[in-house]
């Protein structure tokens, strides 16, 4: 029996936008520079970023921001600066839920299945060690919370969880079996769907796992592959709470 859906937040309730593609592409604008050549230092000061270790990840984006500003020889660091604040906020404001999603959560809540949000913005850091204080957390929950009352779905989440409360990301093991333990949960009477490979990651406890969309999901294979979330619909049974086998896809 499917007791908790549990989902991904960005780039799986709605899609990503990258926010450092939009305030780099200002930055080229006002300083009258190339935007291929900006974005590929960008890249550089990124990866040599990564080498480091953090206690943040508003450090770690000094960083990246520091070495960038030097291999350019800019002095604008306070103008890059205000450009990524302005296009975070431009990118929250113009966020829109994928289709479909209201309709299954909706369906979910009316039959009892509880939906979850396991999200964190240290997801993507897999290479840097990072312990958010309580100043961070509280903030960047305050930060996820806002993107689901934007997307008009706060009202149906029965809890927003943030990797980092655990002191990890996915897609490590103990994050899942974290969650599963908060959950007073069996892997069996969870759903995980995301869109990368950081969520199917929940396939190594036993979660049946779903990948949104056609990213590469590296070591994990999910049990199901859906391109939208009426597919997802299609599958469960929701007055018996279960997924209807004879219809899931050979990838399943």
């Amino acid at each position: 029996m499917i007791k908790y859906l549990i989902f991904d937040l960005d780039g799986t309730l709605y899609e990503k936008q990258s926010v450092v593609i939009r305030y780099l592409k200002i930055f080229a604008e006002k300083e009258n520079l190339d935007f291929s050549l900006l974005h590929e230092q960008f890249t550089r000061a990124y990866i040599l970023a990564k080498t480091e270790t953090y206690p943040t990840t508003a450090a770690f984006w000094s960083k990246v921001h520091d070495i960038f500003m030097e291999s350019i020889q800019s002095t604008k660091r306070t103008l890059l600066e205000s450009l990524a604040l302005e296009a975070k906020e431009d990118v929250l404001l113009g966020i829109k839920a994928r289709l479909d999603i209201k309709e299954l959560l909706e369906k979910a809540k009316s039959n009892g299945i509880k939906v979850v949000i396991f999200t964190g913005s240290n997801d993507m850091y897999s290479s840097i060690k990072l312990q958010e204080g309580e100043e961070e957390f509280l903030a960047l929950y305050a930060f996820k919370q806002k993107q689901l009352e934007r997307l008009e779905l706060a009202n149906y989440i029965y809890k927003l969880i943030l990797t980092s409360q655990y002191g990890g990301f996915k897609p490590q093991v103990f994050v899942f079996e974290k969650l599963l333990e908060e959950l007073k949960a069996n892997p069996s009477e969870c759903i995980m769907i995301g869109d990368c490979y950081n969520d199917i990651g929940a396939t190594q406890v036993g979660i049946f796992s779903v990948l949104i969309g056609n990213n590469d999901t590296k070591e994990f294979v999910p049990n199901l592959k859906i391109k939208n979330f009426h597919e997802l619909i299609n599958i469960i049974d929701f007055d018996k709470c279960m997924l209807k086998p004879l219809q899931l896809t050979e990838e399943s």
